[in-house]
């Protein structure tokens, strides 16, 4: 995705450590721009050149791709975070351009084990923070919509390590 624009914040407290990759915004809002001027250009060319039925469905079409051009920019995600506390689990929420908030709890009796994990997509290998669940078969990925780069994921998988097993930094 971005390996090289996004960032690691991580906070430090006593049993708990947050780690948050963040995607930079968006440098211009440049995409709504270009769906207004297209609705204002395909309602004027419309108005001037087209008649009837065409005209309408034209403008039917401009606004379908303003709408689902607008929904597709808000399902963007801007920041992941992990949140490990030391007696209770991990708790993974990502949070879209638009403000939503998703969140998943690993119960710490649930977790078996926390690796870092290649997978290969399309002829490229990218690397993964997995937690391998007790009696379940898929992995839960962290950090999945943003894929930090290795470095980052070493940070990450040490610091959980480090709070939910006492495995020494």
């Amino acid at each position: 995705h971005h390996p090289m624009s996004l960032t690691l914040k991580v906070d430090n407290r006593h049993n708990v450590r947050t780690f948050t990759v963040t995607s930079p915004a968006p440098s211009s809002p440049l995409l709504p721009t270009l769906v207004v001027l297209g609705v204002v250009v395909g309602v004027g060319f419309s108005q001037q050149y087209l008649q009837g039925p065409t005209s309408l469905v034209l403008l039917l079409l401009l606004l379908l791709v303003a709408f689902f051009s607008r929904r597709s920019s808000n399902r963007r995600v801007r920041s992941e975070s992990l949140i490990v506390m030391k007696e209770l689990g991990v708790q993974l929420t990502s949070e879209t351009t638009s403000g939503t908030q998703t969140s998943v709890f690993l119960d710490k009796d649930a977790i078996r084990s926390v690796i870092i994990n290649e997978v290969i997509t399309c002829g490229k290998v990218i690397f993964v923070l997995a937690f391998i669940m007790n009696g379940k078969a898929e992995m839960v990925i962290a950090f999945n919509a943003l894929r930090p780069r290795l470095d980052v994921l070493k940070e990450v998988l040490q610091g959980t390590r480090t709070v939910l097993y006492d495995d020494p930094e």
